[in-house]
């Protein structure tokens, strides 16, 4: 089956690089193997940030007496706080669905393999198999929670950032092989709804701007968070007592151990490319992505690749951005894409920017 413009992946690169693609009057196919919305609505973002508000709600009612208001205790049902957010989440990608719908995008779920340059095959999830034909290919195939390769991963309740936003309750003690922007929100966030966490800390918010660290490091061990700074996971084992997570000082050389029912590895996501046939379509790439002009185009002239598959700059807002340029400048349109200056923010109480 002959397609003109084929889109795999619909996170925020894919299908807002759709919606641009139908509004300039091609004809959009977009493939995805998951859930319309990507990693960023139902697994990252959104998922976080929902949570987020209600960790922020039980914040506020913690300091109440500041206020002059004094409250006899209260609790939290974990349940509803999982069902609020993921109600916000479908409200969200129903929107989106929508909108896609709209501008008549056609919508192929199953997961997407190229054959050669122009021949893409999709699995879809009762296992039947559809080939397509492509003229031009945009890649937003997205990226997957990175695991440290230390020995003991592979035990029950070491987990990845999807496993803990959609886990049933609250971890008594959870420990966090990680410290950048997913690793310290989702602290921050059980913190807040009664876990104690130690964070396992190589660099804080490397992100982030120095002066800032230096400001927030204190607030964030008053709310109760437990940072073993330059420190890195070594191995996991199963105690009596649940995990023992065998840890080293990078500077010091010396070791230490954390307990825990729950480890999450937080060291930062890869592009995930593994099912993607890159090698049988002649398309570039490395352990850090898929490689691309300054366009986004890849070493096959029809194929343009953006967002996290690409590596760089992870973020939802960037690979939306890319998106539209790839789409403009496939489409015979100019664009000056600038990313030397990108926004940038950390969902914790204060919020850093």
């Amino acid at each position: 089956m002959e397609k003109q413009f084929v889109i795999i992946g619909a996170g925020p690169g894919g299908y807002v690089a759709a919606i641009r693609a139908a509004q300039l009057g091609a004809q959009v196919t977009l493939i995805e193997g998951r859930d319309i919305g990507g990693t960023c609505l139902n697994r990252g973002c959104i998922s976080t940030k929902a949570l987020y508000t209600n960790a922020k709600k039980i914040n506020e009612l913690k300091e109440m007496d500041t206020f002059g208001v004094k409250l006899d205790g209260f609790s939290i049902d974990f349940n509803v706080i999982q069902e609020r957010k993921d109600k916000v989440v479908h409200q969200l990608v129903s929107g989106i669905e929508q909108v896609l719908k709209a501008y008549k995008v056609e919508i192929i779920r199953g997961w997407a393999t190229l054959l050669d340059e122009h021949t893409i095959e999709v699995k879809m999830p009762g296992g039947e198999v559809e080939t397509l034909k492509a003229e031009k290919i945009l890649l937003a195939a997205g990226s997957k929670p990175s695991i440290l390769p230390v020995e003991g991963v592979g035990l029950p309740g070491v987990i990845t950032s999807d496993d803990l936003l959609n886990i049933d309750h609250v971890p008594k003690r959870l420990a966090i092989a990680g410290s950048g922007v997913i690793g310290i929100e989702l602290a921050a966030i059980f913190q807040a709804f009664g876990s104690e966490v130690s964070v396992i800390s190589s660099t804080l918010l490397k992100r982030m701007d120095g002066e800032m660290i230096k400001r927030v490091q204190p607030y964030l061990k008053k709310q109760g968070l437990k940072i073993l700074q330059d420190c890195r996971v070594t191995g996991v084992e199963q105690g009596d007592n649940g995990l023992t997570v065998h840890i080293r000082n990078k500077k010091t050389e010396a070791v230490d151990m954390v307990e825990a029912d729950v480890l999450l590895m937080a060291p930062g996501r890869e592009p995930l490319l593994d099912k993607l046939g890159l090698e049988a379509a002649g398309v570039e790439f490395d352990g850090k992505g898929i490689k691309v002009g300054e366009n986004f185009q890849t070493n096959v002239p029809h194929i343009y690749a953006i967002g996290d598959a690409t590596g760089g700059m992870m973020l939802a807002h960037v690979a939306s951005h890319q998106g539209i340029a790839a789409v403009e400048i496939m489409l015979g349109h100019k664009h000056d894409i600038k990313l030397d200056v990108v926004p940038d923010c950390v969902f914790i109480d204060p919020q850093l920017a």
